[in-house]
């Protein structure tokens, strides 16, 4: 049973606005800024939330950059991460600000105590706000979280599920050397989470008539018209057209392919491709005028300066034939 389903309450997971902003303070004060302070060394919450990368309502702040300390302003601790992150541990993939956010704040605890959270319950909220990330940001590939050598354990239990479940602990280089590095030492803990702890990997393969089951279903929820109208095996008879078995067997030209979406053993998504195009009947039913009517280039240049040409002969035509008629007058 779901959350949602247990408080009769529906869950939201959304982008924080400025409008929070009380709520999250009442929360906070409920449950003791203090050791969120300890663990977390943020500055006040509207700060937090105007300079933000991107927050979660709940209390999910993401940054494109690690923490930094208290009343301190960092520079390189802020703006030079991705060199020092590969002199202080062992990381054996590229990781930038492009493709990588830090997580600067999370605040889960009042609330799983208010409603009485199973630990499952924590980790399915935990997840749906990871999910949200990556719906909203489809470039970012993982997110980090810098654990400072100042977090107490008790602080830490704030974390424990997600660290536990979604984040793996970085090892450290045997060559350490983080010198001139203010809020990062020898004690320093850095988790990574990878998307695909809470996203489904998409595999893209050539579409098979066996795939029709389920992307009939998917046509079915997402369109008015239902594959009956169209026959009801249409999409496998579509992926069977696009094979180059049957393109073989009737002798088509046609080089089209088909591809699908798969999640898990699942297709979700079909793209249907062709070569075998009548442009005149796409031209007749749209207009295709800014695309140059899916001509190439050269060839619609050719056809516009013969339009060009034609309409000016025309001009010229109705002023003769005016000229004309005023002199026989």
């Amino acid at each position: 049973m779901s959350f949602s389903e247990q408080q009769g309450q529906e869950l939201q997971i959304r982008k924080a606005d400025l409008d929070d902003y009380d709520e999250i303070m009442q929360l906070m004060q409920e449950e003791g800024e203090e050791d969120l302070q300890q663990l977390y060394a943020y500055p006040k919450i509207l700060t937090l939330f105007e300079r933000s990368y991107l927050s979660v309502t709940e209390g999910a702040v993401f940054d494109d950059c690690p923490q930094g300390v208290t009343g301190q302003v960092d520079f390189k601790h802020e703006n030079l991460w991705e060199q020092w992150i590969h002199d202080g541990w062992d990381i054996g993939f590229h990781v930038s600000s492009f493709n990588c956010l830090w997580m600067t704040f999370f605040f889960l605890d009042l609330a799983k105590k208010r409603f009485q959270l199973t630990e499952d319950q924590q980790l399915q909220i935990t997840k749906q706000i990871f999910q949200k990330v990556y719906d909203y940001l489809n470039v970012v590939n993982g997110i980090f979280f810098l654990r400072r050598s100042e977090a107490i354990d008790a602080t830490q239990q704030e974390l424990d599920i997600a660290l536990e479940n979604l984040f793996e602990i970085l090892p450290k280089r045997q060559d350490f050397k983080l010198k001139f590095m203010q809020g990062v030492n020898q004690n320093c803990e850095i988790y990574y989470s990878a998307s695909s702890m809470v996203t489904e990997l998409l595999e893209i393969r050539m579409a098979r008539e066996e795939d029709h089951d389920d992307l009939a279903a998917i046509f079915n929820r997402q369109s008015d018209v239902h594959t009956e109208e169209f026959g009801e095996f249409f999409i496998a008879d579509l992926i069977a057209t696009q094979n180059q078995t049957r393109r073989q067997a009737r002798n088509y030209r046609s080089d089209g392919k088909a591809i699908v979406g798969q999640v898990g053993d699942k297709a979700v998504g079909l793209m249907s491709i062709s070569s075998d195009i009548d442009y005149r009947l796409l031209g007749q039913c749209f207009d295709l005028e800014v695309f140059d009517n899916l001509y190439k280039s050269e060839y619609m240049e050719a056809i516009r300066n013969r339009l060009d040409q034609l309409a000016l002969e025309e001009t010229n035509q109705q002023a003769d034939h005016y000229f004309t008629r005023s002199t026989l007058n």
